[in-house]
């Protein structure tokens, strides 16, 4: 999640964009508000890849002031423990922002949570922790604190608390990790024993 201040600031960029007709600029930022938000009613984010926005319906301030108004009004529902009524201000918000409204929704009532396995097994289109740490090169809870942080769209939360980011979002795939891996431990070895190191880095 993002903090307070980075999410005030965040609106004001889009603000911003859409005072100078850079629209196309703000679309991005739209899209992780709107994943901020269904990050709060615990909706999965992964919409946001098949979001099309609608920028020529919030073209203006008074466009997204009227969104950040439905924003606050969704978080303040929570808080109230009023459900209902937040899913409701979700629909209007989506229907401000997305071209494709009906396919998002669509996609926000078919989802069955159960369906996301509730322990650390691997799903197909996602990685685990542990394999977006090798991957990156961090530690497991560098790679939760971003999920925590929304920095990777998509990244869903299992009902048992096992973070799954999707492999779309990475452009190296497990066959060229697994090449690459093999060629570094070949240099490592060759290195220990003093012996010469060919160019091996043709890793695709």
């Amino acid at each position: 999640m993002l903090m307070e201040h980075d999410h005030e600031k965040l609106w004001d960029a889009a603000i911003f964009l859409a005072e100078h007709d850079r629209l196309s600029e703000m679309e991005p930022i739209i899209k992780v508000l709107l994943g901020e938000t269904l990050n709060t009613l615990e909706k999965p984010t992964y919409v946001i890849h098949q979001l099309d926005i609608a920028l020529s319906s919030i073209d203006s301030t008074e466009d997204l002031s009227h969104l950040k108004t439905l924003e606050t009004t969704i978080k303040q529902y929570m808080k109230a423990g009023d459900l209902q009524s937040a899913h409701k201000v979700l629909i209007e918000y989506i229907s401000a922002v997305a071209v494709n409204r009906n396919d998002i929704i669509a996609s926000l009532l078919s989802f069955n949570p159960e369906s996301i396995q509730d322990s650390d097994e691997a799903i197909e289109g996602f990685y685990r922790v542990g394999e977006v740490a090798k991957k990156l090169g961090v530690s497991t809870q560098t790679v939760k604190r971003h999920c925590e942080e929304g920095r990777f769209p998509g990244a869903t939360k299992t009902p048992g608390g096992h973070w799954r980011i999707p492999k779309s979002l990475f452009r190296t795939t497990d066959e060229q990790d697994a090449k690459a891996e093999k060629t570094l431990r070949r240099l490592d070895e060759k290195n220990r024993a003093g012996g010469e190191v060919d160019d091996e880095f043709n890793l695709i």
